[in-house]
């Protein structure tokens, strides 16, 4: 990266602020190549205008104002630096670092590398300091959210270049109708750019085939928090025996159509809603029998086949359909849906007993839904008599 990081140091105390700065200066740019661009801001409030209106990378925030700052009463220490914190929280994302003397006053925020709580009491305070730094960028999330804002920059710049400024005429009259392609527009790109945005951090190649995607684009891992079809429930229940007490975990998703969900003059369509149970992918036979097979033996291929097979819900010696495999990712395990596991709850339990840890995206959602039906609406009809349609045919083509 070309561009230096940019740093703001929000501190009060002139003297050291920066003699902070220069030391920062010069760890960082040891560590990352270019020298940041650190300024200071000793006006709690005014930080949060300037980084309002500037970019920055790296928020290192003091808690406590000067000694003898009160909030009005004698002895009442001000600890704006909190106030700080949560104003620039609410408006957008950045690495925060607390730099204070009063470390126990912000240690619930600790989350490193997000929020990094050092204290300026400590004995080698300066050398925690750099090292928190590194740490914020080692992370790779100042360079991840340069990208993106980069990227929808780039995508909404040409997008009113090449589309809103040829159509204005027919845009102007409808405005709703260029942010509702904006926002396509833009959401499109997102997943489109993912595998090169991804190979641009040095996390991938970025070489997804025509017909191959990455499993993190199976799933929404922020989902609504409406229901829909294609959300995926996590479910522990506890049960006692005569024995002991143990804690069973489960694994579900909605085939309920999401329209369902919608309530219309105060009244839901959908009383119960249809769940399908989920079976980890390692309690199955073809996965246990390979992975059992270490070191590699004969039958190494065929077990493969077989795994695949079931992948692709065409099990060895078992129905075409009535398994559906959903990969792993983020808090999802690899699952194999199971479409003879047809279960039907009341609505009002969803939220009690069941957690909604991600949703599938679209086309993945209605592709289990759309398999889901396929399986539940076959038809059995006996098999035709092939064999003797050959041999007619044959016949046919060679008169005795």
């Amino acid at each position: 990266m070309t561009e230096p990081w940019r740093i703001l140091i929000v501190d009060d105390e002139e003297d050291l602020a920066p003699l902070i700065a220069a030391s920062i200066r010069a760890a960082a740019s040891n560590d990352f190549g270019n020298e940041p661009d650190v300024k200071i801001e000793s006006v709690f409030d005014a930080a949060v205008e300037r980084l309002a209106a500037e970019k920055y990378d790296l928020v290192i925030l003091d808690v406590r104002d000067q000694p003898g700052a009160t909030h009005g009463q004698e002895d009442q220490p001000s600890y704006p630096g909190t106030s700080v914190f949560e104003r620039i929280r609410q408006h957008r994302f950045i690495p925060i670092i607390f730099y204070t003397a009063v470390p126990a006053e912000v240690q619930s925020h600790d989350n490193p590398p997000f929020v990094q709580v050092v204290s300026k009491i400590a004995e080698d305070h300066v050398g925690e300091l750099r090292s928190a730094v590194r740490q914020a960028f080692q992370s790779d999330f100042p360079r991840i959210y340069r990208l993106l804002e980069d990227h929808s920059a780039s995508v909404m710049r040409d997008f009113m270049i090449e589309f809103v400024e040829k159509n204005w005429d027919a845009l102007s009259e409808n405005r709703a109708d260029m942010m509702h392609l904006l926002v396509r527009h833009l959401s499109t790109s997102l997943g489109d750019g993912g595998a090169d945005m991804t190979a641009e951090l040095g996390y991938g190649s970025g070489d997804e085939s025509d017909d191959t995607v990455h499993p993190t684009r199976y799933y929404a891992a922020l989902p609504s928090i409406d229901y829909a079809t294609g959300d995926i429930l996590h479910c522990s229940q506890s049960g006692s025996t005569s024995s002991d007490e143990t804690e069973t975990e489960s694994w579900y998703v909605v085939v309920t159509p999401s329209c369902d969900f919608v309530s219309r003059k105060g009244k839901r369509h959908s009383e119960y809603v249809v769940l399908l149970e989920c079976r980890l992918l390692s309690s199955f036979p073809e996965y246990e029998n390979l992975v059992a097979d270490r070191p590699v033996d004969s039958d190494q291929t065929t077990k493969r086949q077989r795994l695949r097979n079931l992948l692709d819900s065409r099990p060895y010696k078992q129905q075409v359909d009535r398994f559906h495999y959903l990969p792993e990712a983020w808090m999802v395990p690899d699952l194999i849906v199971d479409n003879q596991l047809v279960v039907s709850i009341p609505y009002d339990d969803l939220d009690e007993h069941y957690e909604k840890v991600a949703s599938l995206d679209s086309p993945f959602a209605e592709e289990l839904v759309h398999r889901f039906a396929r399986y539940i609406g076959r038809l059995g009809t006996p098999d035709l008599d092939l064999d003797a349609i050959v041999a007619r045919c044959v016949g046919q083509q060679h008169p005795p």
